[in-house]
């Protein structure tokens, strides 16, 4: 078998003729997702986090204002991540205002949520430290209030 020898330099030409031809394909075509996702970034919408996970302990909830619009509510939720052997637990202190306060309230502990949101941090007399303040609070397993049905049922 005969390997036909090629120089380097004439390589080196081809390669960057296709990447020329390739980047003015794509300039030409239009592509209507990518430009709303950059759009998107440039708006600020990147810091999203989501987690599922369950209540660690009740929300505490204080009001704020003169008026009951300044409510908030801050618990911690553990959340599980697989570890050797047996999972570990992260705890992420969350942050929930106004009707989301109200709605975390009624909750207890290993209560199963998922909350969006974005992360925040803060200086504290512990040192820095970091959260997530809720948009949104979604319930998907009530185990406090099983329990306390069973022990009014008792």
């Amino acid at each position: 078998m005969r390997v036909a020898a090629v120089p380097v330099g004439q390589l080196a030409r081809e390669m960057l003729e296709r990447i020329r031809r390739n980047m003015e394909q794509n300039e030409r075509e239009e592509k209507p997702e990518a430009s709303n996702a950059q759009g998107a970034r440039r708006e600020g919408n990147v810091n999203e986090a989501r987690i599922v996970g369950r209540l660690a302990d009740k929300a505490g909830v204080k009001n704020y204002g003169e008026t009951d619009d300044k409510f908030r509510a801050q618990f911690t939720v553990a959340v599980e991540r697989p570890g050797r052997g047996k999972p570990f637990h992260d705890y992420i202190v969350v942050t929930a205002w106004r009707a989301l306060a109200h709605q975390a309230a009624v909750l207890g502990k290993g209560d199963v949520v998922e909350v969006e949101g974005r992360l925040r941090t803060w200086q504290g007399e512990k040192g820095w430290g970091w959260g997530i303040e809720a948009d949104m609070l979604t319930v998907i397993e009530r185990k406090a209030a099983a329990r306390e049905e069973a022990s009014a049922a008792a």
